[in-house]
């Protein structure tokens, strides 16, 4: 395995959350007040899931991505047999722990009263719909807003955040999706803000078009505004982290942990470059020196990082899926989703199941 799962955060301010009870889903044991039991639905070892992962739209087919040839497999049904819409803006991010991918969605049955967007997780292995929360609360996101005004993390465990400007707010929501449906095991909690703070206060400009968000080695969760990233502490819920973008640029598709890589891009037009910066409470940009050859599609949120390969992979504005080193320099070129491409590319790196 080259790629060590993350430790456990601290959740303890959270509130009654699902770390109360300690679940190792994938090896069948489950702990519940010291009572141990042996369960039967887990899945033997069997293989590996890495690969480069998008929700197609609008009908939400779940696909694997070869990264170096573009060859790509439908992985299960599509969620609009279950009677869910996708966007082609809706945010995508992996959970390496139960080995689901999460994404937004609306139910096309949905009233107005209970309409909105769906938090949904479905299983890399076969594209089983696994789980699906309420609607995201009215009073935090308006039922009206898009997919793509809002951004996605894990936390490497049950725990999801959706994050996004709300007016001249920027808010995040904890939605925990552990749903064990046995005895003893609580249901999960609902939703709970753990940040909403005046876009002035945070001092990053505002909304970008599809923004993207991040947890580091350090339980911090990045989200991208207009005019740098802001760094939310976890364990205070509060902004104590801050990169500046280089005025009139802008940092898009974020994502890392020991390090978060994204790509600089003029506001205006010109040569992206990849950018990075290390985890700590004093980050600093790196800015590459290679543009990159082609432009990336959705303003930049096409973008992945290979974490256990050294590389990055982007989609381009004509449907190329393209790879490039840590440098920047491009290493393959090869069609990627001719026709229509999602705006956010989830990354498995190599593990077993």
């Amino acid at each position: 395995v080259t790629h060590p799962a993350r430790a456990r955060p601290d959740t303890s301010s959270r509130g009654p959350t699902a770390t109360n009870n300690m679940v190792m889903a994938r090896w069948g044991l489950v702990v519940v007040a010291s009572a141990v039991s042996m369960v039967q639905w887990a899945s033997p070892v069997s293989g590996s899931l890495q690969g480069l992962y998008i929700i197609t739209s609008p009908e939400g087919q779940l696909k694997q991505l070869n990264w170096s040839t573009g060859e790509s497999v439908d992985v299960g049904a599509p969620l609009s047999a279950s009677g869910f819409k996708v966007e082609a803006c809706a945010p995508t991010t992996i959970d390496p722990t139960g080995k689901w991918i999460y994404t937004l969605a609306k139910n096309v049955s949905d009233t107005a009263e209970h309409g909105g967007l769906r938090l949904l997780a479905m299983e890399l292995a076969d594209g089983t719909l696994h789980r699906t929360r309420d609607a995201l609360p009215h009073a935090v996101f308006p039922p009206t807003a898009a997919a793509c005004d809002y951004a996605l993390a894990t936390d490497g465990g049950w725990d999801a955040y959706v994050t996004g400007v709300v007016g001249t707010h920027l808010r995040s929501l904890l939605v925990n999706m552990l749903d064990m449906n046995m005895p003893g095991v609580p249901p999960p909690p609902p939703p709970k803000v753990i940040l909403d703070v005046t876009l002035a206060e945070v001092g990053l400009g505002g909304a970008v078009a599809v923004p993207t968000s991040t947890i580091d080695a350090d339980n911090v969760l990045w989200v991208g505004l207009s005019g740098g990233v802001a760094g939310i502490s976890l364990t205070t819920n509060t902004i104590d982290r801050r990169v500046v973008a280089p005025t009139g640029h802008t940092i898009r598709g974020i994502q890392g942990y020991g390090t978060i890589y994204g790509l600089l891009s003029p506001v205006d037009g010109g040569d992206t470059v990849l950018a990075s910066f290390d985890v700590g409470p004093t980050p600093v940009l790196q800015v590459g020196n290679v543009s990159l050859k082609s432009t990336v599609a959705h303003s930049g949120t096409s973008f992945a990082l290979l974490s256990d390969q050294q590389a990055c992979v982007y989609i381009n504005t004509v449907g190329r899926l393209v790879a490039l080193d840590l440098t920047g320099r491009q290493i393959s070129s090869a069609p990627g989703c001719i026709g229509g491409c999602p705006a956010c590319i989830s990354y498995e790196p190599f593990v077993f199941r």
